[in-house]
């Protein structure tokens, strides 16, 4: 391969081309040819069990192994203490649905904010301050825009959760919804916003410049596409994409410079818990029945929320650690 191919092949290139056009695309699809079927809203989601979505947090003992410094054996960290504490964490996720699911559908709204945003937040590098601003800021724009944009419909998709466990102690879209929505949206934009314009004082004209660009899009795609296809589109081919990229450098950073070993030797890394995911969604599904491709999407985002919990902590530690790192290699005295 060329040096150009490699440049267009490592992660740093398609790292933002990838996201940013498939929303794109979503976007024109959308506005040419209007609101999708129910069905093909589904589609993101039902890739995402596959392909990026499921499998992007099926490598998290790995990365508890490489961040806790266990190089020696990975198999000691899995059975004495990541596989107890991940099971307990979604253990306690799906009993809080069967006892409170609305409580449990805003720690889920909550902990995807956080989740989400943190994500995004830790391209543009910078320091704690700004990561937990940035962190907040796109988290709530990420949840809230659609909530804001469409509330009756995005309240029909998050009300299909707790039916799952029961009927909906809610049928019709809270009247709070819209503007609470609003209010955190307005919240996230600022917080950007500011970090934009401090960039840009700063001088620092590529990292201004990108983020507004996320800005835009993101506004964009929540705005005209579908809420369920739209937030589909932002967890298959944003986040669970951006975290592949992340996660493969760190498990294999000899590959990081070609981008298509590199997502291949991160789905066969998490290809064994991938499939013990799917096993447990067939096993809910089973439990709970499924009329409709909309009620297997519903079951999917009840287990992915109880998969949210424990894969939060260990990228919450991750970054903590990284950054822990870096501001201890600025006050190392130079020798």
């Amino acid at each position: 391969m060329t040096a150009t191919g490699r440049r267009f092949f490592s992660a740093e290139t398609l790292g933002d081309l990838v996201p940013w056009s498939c929303a794109s695309v979503a976007i024109v699809a959308s506005v040419a040819l209007g609101t999708a079927p129910a069905g093909v809203q589904l589609w993101p989601w039902l890739v995402s069990i596959a392909l990026f979505g499921l499998p992007h947090g099926a490598c998290d003992h790995l990365v508890a192994a490489r961040i806790g410094g266990d190089y020696r054996s990975e198999r000691t960290t899995i059975a004495a203490a990541f596989f107890p504490l991940y099971l307990a964490g979604g253990g306690a996720m799906m009993l809080l649905w069967i006892a409170s699911p609305a409580v449990a559908l805003g720690l889920f709204l909550g902990l995807t904010a956080w989740h989400w945003g943190s994500a995004d937040a830790v391209a543009y590098g910078g320091g704690l301050a700004a990561f937990a601003l940035r962190s907040t800021g796109r988290g709530l724009l990420v949840v809230s825009a659609p909530l804001a944009f469409h509330p009756g419909r995005s309240w029909e998709a998050l009300s299909s959760l707790p039916e799952i466990f029961g009927p909906a102690t809610v049928a019709q879209t809270p009247s709070w919804l819209p503007g609470l929505a609003a209010g955190c949206l307005v919240l996230g934009l600022m917080l950007e916003c500011l970090l934009v314009a401090r960039d840009a004082w700063r001088l620092q004209w590529r990292r201004a410049a990108r983020e507004s660009v996320e800005l835009v899009l993101l506004l964009v795609l929540f705005y005209l596409v579908s809420p369920v296809a739209a937030v589909g589109v932002y967890f298959l081919a944003w986040h669970a994409w951006k975290h592949t990229l992340r996660t493969g450098a760190l498990l294999d950073p000899e590959k990081a410079g070609r981008l298509p070993a590199l997502v291949a030797a991160y789905h066969g890394r998490a290809l064994p818990l991938t499939l013990v995911s799917v096993v447990a969604l067939t096993a809910l599904t089973l439990a709970v029945g499924w009329e409709s491709p909309q009620k297997l999407t519903a079951v999917y985002l009840v287990l992915l929320s109880a998969l949210t919990v424990p894969h939060s902590v260990v990228v919450t530690a991750w970054d903590y650690r990284s950054r822990l790192a870096r501001y201890r290699s600025r006050s190392l005295p130079d020798r």
